[in-house]
């Protein structure tokens, strides 16, 4: 995977809305829809920086594993990285 990248992960329960962004100062300049209920943020050159997950409980509670290698893979970062900072379901 490279360069390590750190992400950070924050979870908006009201909305049931996953955060994950990666810890360079970025500014993203659009969205790309990935699997169903991702939204993948990425910069002019077309690295992604972050991903909102949309319906994070209520679609991916019982496909968490799925979850944390799609999120792996679009930011390039280890998945186990990504498991430590996701809320527990």
């Amino acid at each position: 995977m490279g360069e390590f990248r750190r992400i950070e992960a924050s979870y908006d329960d009201i909305a049931d809305v996953l955060y994950v962004a990666c810890d360079r100062a970025s500014v993203g300049v659009r969205y790309i829809d990935g699997p169903k209920g991702l939204l993948v943020r990425v910069r002019a050159d077309g690295e992604a920086i972050g991903i909102t997950v949309e319906d994070f409980r209520y679609l991916w509670d019982t496909r968490i594993e799925e979850l944390i290698s799609a999120i792996s893979t679009k930011l390039g970062v280890d998945a186990d990285q990504v498991r430590e900072r996701l809320p527990i379901l």
